[in-house]
Formats: C-alpha cells, sequence, structure tokens
C-alpha cells in the first residue's frame, strides 16, 4: 500500500510538473515568434526577410517587387496591388489606414486604399518616400479620401496635408 501510494505521489507531482513546464514552453514559443517577427523588420540580416505573399484577395499573383522590408508592390490578374506584413501594418499604420486595407493570412492589401498606406509608410521609411511623387499623391489623397486628409490633419497638424498643391497624376515613380 505504501508502495502504491508513493507511486501515485510521484505519477501526479509530475504530470502537474509537466503540465506547468507546457505552459512555459508555450509562453516561450510565443515570445519567440514575436521576437522573430519583430527581428524581421529591425534586423532582416539575422532573423531573415518577410516572403513575399502567396495569395491575395483579388486575382493571381503574376510578379512583386519589395519596397521595404514585409512591403511589397503586387502586379496580379486583378491589377496592382499593395501589401504590408501584418507586423508593418501593426507598427506602422494608423488603425484608420490599416482598416482602409483587407487582411488575408499575415498580410494587409490595399488596391485603391494603397495611396493612404504608401502615405503613412512614407513618414517612416525614406526609402519609400523617394518613390513618391508627394504633389500627386496629396492630390490622390484629396480627391478619393477627403476624410481621412481631415483626420490627419486633425490629429498631425505640424505634418499637413496641403489642401491644394499639386495635379493628380502617378505617385509612385517605378
Amino acid at each position: 500500500m505504501q508502495e502504491e501510494l508513493a507511486l501515485f505521489r510521484e505519477y501526479e507531482a509530475l504530470r502537474r510538473s509537466l503540465t506547468r513546464h507546457e505552459r512555459y514552453c508555450e509562453s516561450l514559443r510565443s515570445r519567440i515568434a514575436e521576437l522573430e517577427r519583430s527581428g524581421k523588420l529591425s534586423l532582416p540580416k539575422y532573423f531573415g526577410e518577410f516572403s513575399p505573399p502567396q495569395r491575395t484577395p483579388e486575382g493571381e499573383l503574376l510578379s512583386w517587387q519589395t519596397l521595404h522590408e514585409g512591403v511589397f508592390l503586387l502586379e496580379t490578374s486583378a491589377g496592382r496591388q499593395l501589401a504590408l506584413h501584418e507586423a508593418v501594418a501593426e507598427r506602422y499604420l494608423t488603425a484608420v489606414a490599416a482598416a482602409a486595407g483587407e487582411f488575408l493570412g499575415d498580410y494587409c492589401f490595399f488596391k485603391e486604399s494603397m495611396v493612404v498606406a504608401l502615405f503613412e509608410l512614407s513618414e517612416a521609411f525614406p526609402d519609400i518616400r523617394q518613390l513618391l511623387s508627394l504633389p500627386s499623391l496629396y492630390a490622390v489623397l484629396r480627391r478619393l479620401y477627403p476624410a481621412y486628409v481631415d483626420f490627419h490633419n486633425d490629429i498631425y497638424p505640424q505634418a499637413l496635408i496641403p489642401l491644394a498643391e499639386g495635379e493628380e497624376g502617378p505617385f509612385l515613380n517605378l
């Protein structure tokens, strides 16, 4: 009887210990995944680069171009789209801009609304800003997204979107 009780106690103690360790290991795995995702943005040489999306919400992927780590310009059978890895969208877009996109898998996709996403990304990434014709971009923003322009100018008065500057034209110089 004493031997059976000792066996039972050891078994139950090990089971509880294993359960605690499994929860701890799952917590560690989750944190490692978060660090890897963030690391791809800031240290891609160590953590690796983001892969372009394999599927899009609309059309078949024909080709893609990397604009910045986690930011891809896609050519699809349904036209041009901008794809941002969710880590980029979460860190660099306002909730208003992110809502203009469509999330699918790990990416947020923008078609016509790519102008909003590119505008916000241009504030964080000089390499994206260099690809843009800002006067044309502002004109497209004013015409297609006047509520966004009002929102942006109310929230960021130090970086106003001009209300009457430039003519509409191609805003992405590629």
